[in-house]
């Protein structure tokens, strides 16, 4: 893999981690692990001057917390798009430590893939994010 610069902003960020098998299903030893309260993630993929490429984005995430549904929700934006929209990891898994993978493909980067997190109104929990996969597409 190439290397990539990598920045994560927020106020109060709070990092993760837990055993593997703490979390059940797929790429457990990517969701057992994560950071909390993060407000974006900004990846420098496309040199200055190059033309943009299409990229898979998939995103990786398990409720760390034991948060019942309804308790985190967020929305993501991809590229300043809607990607998830009021977004709750518990209910979508039916509970905690269950790991869940969105993906996106398609996605249109000249210099910097962005993601924006926002938590919904009343969320008792802050966005999370455990894991991000970038794949060059053809």
């Amino acid at each position: 893999s190439p290397s990539v610069d990598v920045r994560v902003s927020g106020k109060d960020l709070e990092y993760f981690r837990h055993h593997s098998s703490r979390v059940s299903g797929p790429m457990n030893w990517v969701t057992s692990s994560g950071v909390k309260g993060l407000d974006s993630c900004t990846l420098a993929l496309v040199p200055a001057k190059s033309p943009s490429r299409k990229y898979t984005v998939r995103l990786f995430f398990a409720e760390p917390d034991a948060l019942a549904p309804g308790q985190r929700r967020f929305d993501v934006t991809l590229q300043g798009r809607p990607a998830l929209s009021d977004f709750d990891i518990a209910k979508e898994t039916r509970g905690a430590g269950k790991s869940l993978i969105k993906e996106f493909k398609g996605v249109v980067v000249t210099g910097e893939l962005r993601l924006a997190f926002k938590p919904a109104a009343r969320s008792a929990g802050k966005p999370l994010l455990c894991g991000l996969q970038v794949i060059a597409e053809k």
